[in-house]
């Protein structure tokens, strides 16, 4: 190779990595045409863009050119500095982005490639070695891990910015096996499959979230919390009712249940309850919808109790139930109001009423928790029970492999309409291991939830007797699968009698009878905290100002920007709805080179906090209200 062509080819990689940038620059702008003001300054721009791009395609025809070739193997390629770059171009697919985007390596010997990699701006690079093997020679910035689970705690740590595209390399040496390295791509994909499906809902539902949670403080602080019974059910036994169509193949024993274990179930399972005259003691909701078709012609007034998420829509918490009671089951966005009534309310799981279910069985510490109805799956095309109020929903294959789901109710169809949340009537098949073995088609999420609940039962392990009654759908590792009427005969047929009524009442009889005047305490805090932030965006405002006019000093605005984030910390729930945003200024103020880039990325910033503050403050003044009038 003569040193001429060693620089064109140089030039040609450089050109590659570039186009890459700049086609994800592109696909992640809104409109650039919105952008630009007909000044000088922005057509300019515009015209080296311009440039930029046609220099990017005419390295795009050489690059194609250069991949028509076959690569020299690995030895070769790694013996010598070209070679280690068109590894490294053979790599990168068409479009990346080189600030968030993950490169997975296994093994040793491709230190020089990670090396290139951070070169040209490559932020993230992990390395993956085998438990207990070292990896030799790589940059101290790349991330080393020794399992999914190390993995999992590195994606995480990159919220809310986790990568898009994962691409990944090895030497085929042995060193890793290929079931390996194919295990732990598929465990990153998924996981960051979940990761995309929280983003977007969060992103969906976090101003009604927010404003649900707030409106709904006037009952909450009058209602005992999942908090107050931790105590009073610990070791007793729990059915969880889920709407799947095995639900059909022992309903019916949950006659003799009764009284034998805490019934808890869902909204879209009452339908079927109702078809063969079950109440059970517990209904449990998360929705931010209000879901009154789920309701129909089912006596909620002989529910025990209706266990409510505290951002649920407010229609929720006017149900007929024996008693209401509140839970936690939004995290972050729920949060902040277990610390204002200064209770552990929070029921961490994983998305669904399935996986609530199971976690609030685990913090009240009931033993065993059994399951039924809970297919995951979808037996002869049947999405749900037949009796359930969705119970024509069916499931179809079409010709190119996906999955078509016909025949949601009108009353489901009328929420569609409304805006409320409904799977896609097209999904990507997906497939679980089955009960009876073999594997069972689903889709994505309920392949999630199952994830979820492998995840939870082996990290549960011998502490509580998780066992699987469904009879029917996909199969759960790590739990016992017995029949219902195995499962009764073991655990509940000599069982003591439960009145889940009873107990709660002795519990609710002990209330602190200071609750409500300690939740007034602690939203007249909150408002003046908000009302404090609104203050201080304003200074900060006006002292930016200032500062691109030359008469103040970047030292006076750091005094007052660390006052507003110390003020921030105890007002962080109102920020939730306003994350994306945040995370864009954040970016703005990170890649700045100017002095004017980073004020007005500061500015962004002000102007995402004010609005949050105007957005929370009516709804807590007004909640304020409320409950001083109760005393």
């Amino acid at each position: 190779m003569t040193v001429a062509d060693q620089g064109q080819i140089e030039e040609l990689f450089e050109l590659g990595f570039a186009a890459r940038q700049l086609r994800h620059s592109i696909s992640t702008s809104q409109d650039i045409a919105q952008e630009l003001d007909p000044e000088e300054d922005d057509l300019l721009g515009l015209a080296d863009s311009l440039q930029a791009t046609h220099r990017a395609q005419a390295g795009d025809q050489l690059l194609r050119q250069f991949h028509e070739r076959a690569l020299p193997e690995d030895a070769a390629l790694l013996a010598d500095p070209i070679g280690i770059v068109a590894l490294v171009e053979s790599l990168l697919p068409t479009t990346w982005d080189f600030n968030e985007d993950l490169v997975i390596l296994f093994g040793n010997g491709l230190d020089a490639p990670a090396d290139v990699l951070g070169r040209i701006g490559q932020q993230r690079i992990c390395v993956y070695m085998p438990e207990g093997a070292t990896a030799e020679h790589y940059p101290e910035s790349v991330c080393i891990v020794h399992s999914q689970e190390e993995l999992y705690a590195l994606l995480s740590s990159w919220a809310p910015r986790q990568p898009k595209r994962i691409v990944s390399r090895s030497l085929r040496n042995g060193e890793v096996s290929e079931d390996e390295q194919r295990e732990l791509i598929e465990a990153a994909n998924l996981y960051l499959g979940y990761v995309r499906v929280d983003r977007n809902t969060t992103s969906a539902f976090a101003d009604t979230w927010l404003r649900q949670g707030i409106a709904n403080l006037a009952r909450t602080v009058n209602c005992p919390s999942v908090a107050n019974f931790t105590e009073d059910f610990v070791g007793m036994p729990m059915v969880v009712v889920a709407p799947g169509p095995s639900l059909a193949k022992n309903v019916k024993a949950l006659h003799k249940i009764k009284g034998k274990a805490i019934i808890c179930t869902f909204s879209h399972t009452l339908s079927a309850l109702a078809a063969e005259g079950i109440e059970p003691d517990i209904v449990l909701t998360v929705d931010s919808n209000s879901l009154q078709y789920h309701f129909k012609n089912f006596p909620m007034h002989r529910v025990e109790a209706m266990i409510s998420g505290l951002t649920v829509h407010p229609d929720l918490l006017g149900m007929p139930a024996k008693r209401q009671v509140s839970m936690g089951a939004n995290g972050a966005f729920d949060i902040w109001i277990g610390e204002l009534l200064n209770e552990q309310l929070l029921v961490p799981a994983g998305g669904s009423v399935a996986t609530t279910a199971l976690a609030l069985g685990l913090k009240w510490k009931c033993d065993p928790i059994m399951f039924m109805g809970l297919d995951l799956s979808f037996s002869d095309g049947q999405y749900y029970v037949s009796t359930s109020c969705d119970g024509n929903l069916k499931v179809r294959t079409g010709e190119g492999g996906e999955l078509i789901m016909d025949g949601w109710s009108e009353d489901c169809q009328e929420m569609r309409k409304r805006g409320g949340p409904i799977s896609a009537d097209v999904q990507k098949p997906f497939t679980l291991p089955g009960y009876f073995g073999g594997e069972v088609a689903t889709t994505q999420m309920f392949w999630l939830f199952h994830d979820w609940f492998v995840k939870k039962t082996a990290e549960v392990g011998d502490g509580t007797r998780l066992i699987n009654c469904t009879e029917g759908g996909s199969f759960i590792e790590g739990m016992q699968h017995i029949p219902m009427q195995e499962a009764y005969e073991t655990h509940l047929a000599k069982a003591p009698r439960i009145s889940v009524g009873d107990i709660m009442d002795s519990r609710i009889r002990k209330q602190d009878p200071k609750r409500r005047a300690d939740a007034i305490k602690g939203i007249e805090k909150l408002i003046a905290s908000v009302e404090r932030c609104l203050s201080m965006v304003g200074r900060c405002t006006r002292t930016a100002d200032r500062v691109a006019a030359g008469e103040a000093t970047l030292e006076a605005l750091g005094v007052l920007e660390t006052e507003l984030v110390q003020t921030l910390r105890s007002t962080r729930f109102m920020s939730g709805s306003k994350q994306e945003q945040i995370a864009r200024a954040y970016d703005r103020a990170h890649g700045a080179e100017e002095m004017s880039e980073l004020l007005a990325a500061s500015q962004d910033l002000y102007r995402e906090i004010r609005a949050a503050a105007k957005q929370v403050l009516p709804g807590l003044r007004e909640v304020l209200r409320e409950i001083r009038c109760q005393i």
